[in-house]
C-alpha cells in the first residue's frame, strides 16, 4: 500500500481528500526512492537499504540493528550511508585509478544477501 487514508469521504470508502492522505512507505522502498532520485549523481549520498543488504550487514559485518523486520532507525541509515561512503574512499584510494562507489558496494552487499 502507498497512500493510508486517516478518513473516508462520505460516500466512498477509503477516498479521502488530499489534506487526509499521508504518503506510506517502508525503509526499504523508500531508500530505493531516494537513491533513484539522485539520478546516479555522485554527489547524491542516499543508497538502498533492504531487507537484502540489511541480511548482508548483520551476517558478514556484525550490525545487529538491522534486522529482518525493517525496523532500523533513520539514525542507522545515516550511519549505513557514512560507512559506504568512507569505505568507497578507502577502496578508491587503494585500486588502480578505478573508482568504488559506494553504490557499487551496496550491491555487493545485496548479492550476497539474495543468495544466503
Amino acid at each position: 500500500m502507498i497512500f493510508r487514508t486517516n478518513r473516508s469521504r462520505r460516500g466512498l470508502p477509503g477516498v479521502a481528500s488530499a489534506g487526509q492522505c499521508r504518503l506510506f512507505l517502508g525503509p526499504p522502498f523508500f531508500t530505493k526512492f531516494l537513491y533513484f532520485a539522485g539520478g546516479g549523481s555522485p554527489s547524491h549520498r542516499c543508497l538502498i537499504l533492504d531487507s537484502m543488504v540489511a541480511r548482508s550487514l548483520r551476517r558478514h559485518c556484525g550490525w545487529a540493528s538491522l534486522t529482518g523486520r525493517y525496523a532500523w532507525s533513520s539514525g542507522d541509515y545515516v550511519a549505513y550511508c557514512d560507512l559506504l561512503a568512507g569505505w568507497s574512499a578507502q577502496l578508491s584510494d587503494s585500486t588502480a585509478g578505478e573508482l568504488v562507489t559506494p553504490d557499487r558496494i551496496e550491491y555487493a552487499f545485496f548479492r550476497r544477501g539474495r543468495a544466503a
